[in-house]
């Protein structure tokens, strides 16, 4: 924790490996999203390899908003974000992706978009600048898993997300829980909703993981997050006064 930084109300959480080239960048885009904001920055590095841990102590020294979180081992995008997760202080919790394919300003839009009932806002990657391969991986996995789990949900892939704390609770940590966080969500009762983002060419380094992770690992993955919808007990509480 930063010396002299009160709680702020967002925690932004940024999942990183290898992404040398990106991260000061991306830091000061959500600077500049974020002006007049009460916020922190939490940058996750997965066991980088190349600068991005030296250009992350940069960015934590050059704003005491931003924060470092050093991962011993790298275990995946998953085991990430449930670090940031865990040393988050914000009452909302937004996270974007390293790799600047993301938008900062997108996350406003779905701070915005995070009114009265609505608990958590998905971005929704509508006009897709990746490979062809990527783009048609990430289209069938995609529609499996509305097929098999239904919801509305479109994009579960995206980077971009906004959500109340309170969601956390739903988090079940197995890795691939990121990609289902809205069919999690739905299960605790929490109402997750999604609106168009955008999405940028990749401004540095390569994407880090390949079609078999996602189609063959995810079917595994999208038939356990079944069987939770079938098995799960349902409830929220309040605590009445008086």
């Amino acid at each position: 924790m930063n010396a002299g930084i009160g709680v702020p109300e967002i925690s932004v959480v940024v999942p990183a490996h290898d992404e040398a080239g990106n991260i000061a960048l991306l830091a000061g885009q959500i600077r500049t999203a974020l002006v007049g904001r009460d916020y922190e920055i939490i940058l996750v590095d997965d066991e980088s390899t190349d600068g991005t841990r030296a250009e992350m102590l940069r960015a934590r020294k050059d704003d005491p908003r931003v924060r470092v979180i050093a991962k011993t081992l790298r275990q995946g995008k998953t085991t990430s974000l449930l670090a940031g997760f865990d040393h988050a202080r914000g009452s909302i919790i937004a996270t974007i992706d390293a790799d600047l394919q993301d938008d900062p300003a997108d996350i406003v839009r779905c701070l915005d978009a995070l009114g009265p009932g609505i608990d958590g806002v998905n971005g929704w990657r509508q006009d897709r600048h990746d490979g062809t391969v990527k783009r048609v991986s990430s289209k069938v996995g995609n529609g499996v898993r509305r097929w098999i789990l239904g919801g509305s949900l479109q994009d579960a892939g995206t980077g971009i997300r906004v959500f109340r704390r309170e969601c956390l609770s739903a988090i079940f940590p197995f890795e691939g829980m990121h990609r289902y966080f809205g069919e999690l969500a739905d299960m605790r009762g929490f109402n997750i909703i999604e609106i168009p983002v955008g999405h940028r060419a990749r401004h540095a380094g390569t994407a880090k993981y390949g079609v078999g992770n996602r189609l063959f690992r995810g079917i595994a993955d999208v038939l356990a997050v079944r069987w939770m919808q079938r098995r799960v007990a349902r409830y929220r509480t309040e605590e009445l006064s008086g």
